[in-house]
């Protein structure tokens, strides 16, 4: 069951937390280093990658899978406030 948990985390808890990642930075790096928004979110998405695959290694590192699942939701939580603060909600679209 350890495993089955530890693979969701990996798995579906990774691709959610490198999307809200990309998202976050095709947001950012634009604002910060005077980037087009296409090469925004291209880099922004080549990072993604990074934060996906970074996060599989450490769902199997020998970490508790409670902590790796509380590390998860600590993670996501902070990283949609950062994008919500930005402007990235549908609700609240940034002024073009």
């Amino acid at each position: 069951m350890t495993v089955i948990s530890r693979l969701l985390a990996a798995v579906v808890g990774g691709y959610a937390l490198a999307s809200l990642c990309a998202a976050l930075l095709a947001f950012v790096l634009p604002l910060l280093f005077a980037l087009t928004l296409a090469d925004g979110v291209v880099i922004g998405t080549m990072l993604g990658f990074a934060v996906h695959a970074g996060w599989f290694v450490f769902a199997f590192s020998p970490v508790p899978a409670g902590r790796i699942w509380l590390w998860l939701t600590v993670a996501l939580c902070v990283v949609s406030l950062l994008l919500w603060i930005v402007g990235g909600n549908a609700l609240f679209p940034p002024a073009s």
